[in-house]
């Protein structure tokens, strides 16, 4: 089987999707099998799937940034790694005086200019 690969998602139209979709039937069929061990790698396997296809569906869960409880505390280290790390790639300034919620809205805004998202 040939390697994901060319800018295709999963969940999009071509090659890759049409691997996916031979994956997902192969794995399916592994689920039947009489070798437990291999039985539950199929059935864990097909739960990540599903749980991959729920995440695209549902982008909604997240809860918005102005309703945290936490919100007003300065952004982690995590955001301004990330942060930093889009700015530099989209050209912004690093504001580095964000809080949690707002240092949040600027990443889902730089990583909707990144170059290195672009095929996300």
């Amino acid at each position: 089987m040939p390697p994901h690969g060319g800018g295709q998602r999963l969940g999009g139209v071509g090659p890759a999707n049409d691997s996916a979709v031979r994956v997902k039937r192969q794995v399916t069929q592994l689920t039947q099998t009489r070798n437990p061990a291999l039985r539950a790698v199929a059935c864990r396997l097909l739960s990540l799937c599903r749980m991959s296809t729920q995440n695209r569906q549902e982008p909604g869960l997240q809860r918005d940034p102005d309703e945290w409880k936490t919100g007003d505390e300065p952004m982690t280290e995590a955001q301004r790694s990330y942060l930093q790390t889009l700015c530099h790639d989209t050209g912004e300034q690093f504001d580095e005086n964000l809080t949690k919620a707002e240092a949040s809205k600027v990443i889902d805004q730089l990583r909707a200019r990144s170059p290195r998202l672009a095929e996300d």
